[in-house]
């Protein structure tokens, strides 16, 4: 017998995708009897073997290509999910709440993925993840979106200190199609539709008092037919 499915040099079996999902479930309604049925389901769907005993196994392999349905139809839609960017001002067309006392845990302590300007000890501008920056919660604006005061000097002074916006809450707000239509020749119901879908997620914002090229936009695409999301 193979330790391994790999180390067996028969022909391995494969499986479509409905064909894998719909043994992985009868080995699981199975795994519930005893830890042997348990230990079978586990080699199935971890390990991809399968068989009648210890004796008698065989490799599984996953073609999710085999038998898969022609779709028809496919929608291209676009997400504006959150707006990240940084200004030495408030650019701000609507109220703010500014927290006097803000709390630690709204401080911004997990990765984000974007990198920001610090000074290191030779006063040289550097650039690293926004949560290795010391930080606090200033306030908030809109919805849910937390205005963060940044110290570049990695320690709380303000010489050079920025703020942090990040404009979220607005999860499936701004969807908008990217598809031209067949009757849309020129595009235009298309472009109207990501202008609008932009002009809604920066509408709190005095677009004259920030730099475009020091802010981010998340954004999210789904591909699907009418009615089911094929991914995103």
């Amino acid at each position: 017998m193979c330790l391994y499915p790999d180390d067996c040099e028969c022909n391995p079996v494969q499986l479509t995708l409905h064909q894998w999902v719909r043994q992985g479930l009868e080995y699981w309604d199975r795994a519930k009897e005893n830890r042997e049925q348990a230990l079978k389901f586990l080699k199935f769907a971890l390990a991809g073997w399968d068989g009648v005993d210890l004796d008698d196994q065989w490799n599984v392999t996953l073609n999710v290509l085999q038998g898969i349905q022609d779709i028809q139809d496919i929608t291209i839609t676009c997400d504006y999910d959150s707006l990240i960017g940084t200004t030495k001002t408030l650019p701000y067309r609507v109220p703010l709440t500014v927290w006097p006392a803000p709390s630690f845990r709204d401080t911004l302590t997990i990765n984000n993925h974007v990198t920001a300007p610090a000074i290191n000890s030779q006063d040289q501008v550097v650039y690293v993840p926004m949560h290795k920056i010391p930080n606090l919660a200033f306030g908030k604006v809109a919805n849910c979106s937390i205005i963060h005061v940044f110290f570049p000097y990695l320690r709380p002074y303000f010489n050079d200190a920025y703020f942090r916006h990040e404009l979220c809450g607005w999860k499936a707000a701004t969807v908008h199609n990217l598809d031209i239509a067949a009757d849309d020749t020129d595009g235009a119901n298309a472009a109207y539709e990501q202008v609008n879908a932009l002009d809604d997620l920066t509408c709190v914002l005095h677009m004259p008092s920030i730099n475009p090229r020091q802010w981010l936009i998340d954004v999210g695409l789904e591909f699907g037919n009418p009615e089911k999301a094929v991914t995103w």
